[in-house]
């Protein structure tokens, strides 16, 4: 009997960690083999556990936070291993990079935002949905859809603080990958004088 890692989200939450959440496929899998769960996280993708980030003795607990991450400055990697009583059977899950969003430092047009993020693999061919709050305590809604990595935001006219997110839904599961969140602003806007 062997315990294969099923990894299934990878997301950022609440701009300063990262979810990371798998499930663990047992079949007829004696739960006294089990030893641990690494949480391996790696700048790459990869197919090896480089830097472990935790290690969990109970096979039931599947999510895990980290903490000790700059969600704002770059993505993660992820991939789970399973140990067991006999090495051989060891196994490590699939990788899912977390979704760094990154506005285009070279864009000249002050009514646009343009910005642009990584791909998300967890499930296959996300739309990715651009979402954005007023001020820091505002409600996020949806201001458009896309199916690339990229996206133009037109700046409303409301002097405010803006904040920007992406994020893509496993709808079938129940499961949401959000990135990290960027903020831009709209100063006071004033008309010309046409009467002088």
């Amino acid at each position: 009997p062997v315990a294969y890692i099923d990894l299934r989200n990878v997301s950022v939450i609440n701009n300063d960690s990262i979810k990371i959440h798998w499930r663990t496929i047992k079949q007829d899998f004696p739960e006294s083999l089990f030893l641990r769960y690494d949480v391996c996280r790696s700048p790459v993708p990869t197919d090896v556990c480089d830097f472990v980030v935790a290690s969990i003795p109970n096979i039931n607990d599947t999510v895990y936070y980290d903490d000790a991450v700059d969600v704002s400055s770059a993505f993660y990697n992820y991939t789970i291993k399973l140990y067991q009583q006999i090495s051989l059977l060891d196994t490590l899950s699939d990788s899912i990079q977390s979704i760094l969003l990154l506005p285009d430092p070279g864009q000249t047009d002050t009514s646009k935002v343009f910005i642009s993020w990584s791909p998300y693999w967890g499930w296959n061919a996300p739309p990715y949905h651009v979402m954005e709050k007023t001020g820091l305590d505002g409600a996020w809604r949806e201001i458009g859809t896309a199916t690339n990595t990229s996206f133009t935001v037109t700046k409303p006219l409301l002097a405010n603080d803006y904040w920007l997110k992406v994020e893509t839904r496993d709808v079938a599961d129940g499961l949401i990958s959000e990135s990290n969140w960027v903020k831009y602003k709209v100063s006071i806007w004033e008309p010309p004088n046409i009467f002088t």
